[in-house]
Parts: structure tokens; C-alpha cells; sequence
């Protein structure tokens, strides 16, 4: 992939990037999904943590 611009140890860090960007945010989403259901028990949330987990 180097003559396309970008090295294979950089596309490596990107895609490394993305995947502690995404978990991260996951973990955060799952943190708000308890708060919220503790605190709204009656609160049915419209989307389930397995449909964005997949």
C-alpha cells in the first residue's frame, strides 16, 4: 500500500485508533444506558446495547 499514499504501520495505528475510539465510546453508551434505567425504571430506551453492539 505504500505506492497508495499511506504505509501499512500508519493504516495499523488508524485502525488501532478506531477500535479504542469505538470501545470506549460503547462503554460510555453503556454507562449512560444503566444511569438512565436506574433513574427512569419506567423508561423503556427505544434501542438495546446488543443492537448497537451487534
Amino acid at each position: 500500500n505504500e505506492k497508495e499514499g499511506i504505509a501499512q504501520d500508519e493504516l495499523d495505528f488508524i485502525a488501532s485508533d478506531i477500535l479504542e475510539k469505538t470501545e470506549a465510546a460503547l462503554s460510555d453508551w453503556q454507562t449512560l444506558e444503566a444511569e438512565i434505567k436506574e433513574e427512569y425504571p419506567e423508561l423503556i430506551l427505544p434501542v438495546e446495547i446488543e443492537d448497537i453492539a451487534g
